[in-house]
């Protein structure tokens, strides 16, 4: 695996994240003005419902490792509400949404979550953060936070301790979609690093239909070979970065993408690549 990578990062970036990399991968342009130019979009409102959900489920999986049981799910509620109110107070695209819908829907979100997987997890760790050196003598790291590393026992099933993330979504992932992403290999490398094992990474996913709230588990699997090909593409991500600062050649998103879109992407107005009529 190449993971020969420049020494610094432009910027002044000490880290990329995952995050980071996936936006490279989408769309060089579009990271040049977050991460260079420090232009930021307005947030809307999923992503304040989501922000606010998994805030409120932190506090409780901090309980649960010092007390060994879950928070009241009517404290949960308090401090989703709370944390939906300092969110909602800032600037944001709410586009068809309101704050009192979304307050409500992670209401459903948060409830649902509580009786039907909160239970049965046994988490050790939350919010832990792992810094990942490709090598010695870098000055960057790739850097994230695994939101709990926890066990699962429901008494039908029991699943062995994981790296998990929780997400609220509108649109569900497919087992395919968690399979092929590439936080499953960044967060499995940074729960056991070159070990030889398979590991697991899991996903909690909170989503609203048309019958109500939802929440599930989605479970994917990484081998040594698929994490270490994770670090060699972000050793390529990091090489085009440099050289894309050094040439000023910025290429944009693939053509009919969905994320390049007037109603998905906040540069679209401003953004000179984009094919306008």
């Amino acid at each position: 695996m190449n993971l020969e990578a420049p020494t610094e990062l432009p910027a002044g970036l000490e880290h990329l994240s995952h995050t980071s990399v996936d936006l490279f991968l989408k769309c060089p342009e579009k990271w040049r003005r977050r991460y260079v130019e420090r232009e930021y979009e307005t947030p809307v409102g999923i992503m304040v419902l989501g922000r606010a959900v998994h805030a409120a489920e932190n506090q409780n999986y901090h309980h649960m490792v010092k007390a060994g049981e879950p928070m009241p799910t009517d404290e949960v509620l308090e401090n989703f509400s709370d944390s939906m109110d300092a969110e909602a107070s800032k600037n944001v695209d709410w586009e068809k949404d309101t704050p009192g819908i979304l307050k409500d829907e992670g209401v459903g979100l948060i409830k649902v979550y509580h009786q039907q997987i909160v239970p049965a997890m046994k988490p050790t760790r939350v919010e832990q953060e792992f810094n990942i050196r490709l090598q010695p003598h870098l000055k960057w790291t790739i850097k994230g936070y695994i939101d709990v590393i926890a066990s699962y026992d429901d008494g039908f099933q029991q699943l062995d301790s994981a790296a998990t993330d929780i997400k609220t979504v509108r649109k569900a992932k497919s087992q395919d979609m968690v399979d092929n992403d590439l936080q499953g290999s960044l967060y499995t490398y940074a729960t056991i690093g070159d070990s030889e094992n398979e590991e697991d990474f899991r996903i909690h996913q909170l989503r609203t239909l048309k019958d109500g709230p939802h929440a599930n588990i989605i479970t994917t699997t990484r081998t040594r070979e698929a994490r270490m090909r994770y670090l060699a593409r972000v050793a390529m991500v990091a090489r085009q970065i440099e050289s894309n600062m050094r040439t000023g050649d910025w290429q944009g998103a693939h053509p009919g993408s969905w994320y390049c879109g007037q109603t998905s992407c906040g540069y679209w107005n401003t953004c000179p690549l984009v094919a306008r009529p």
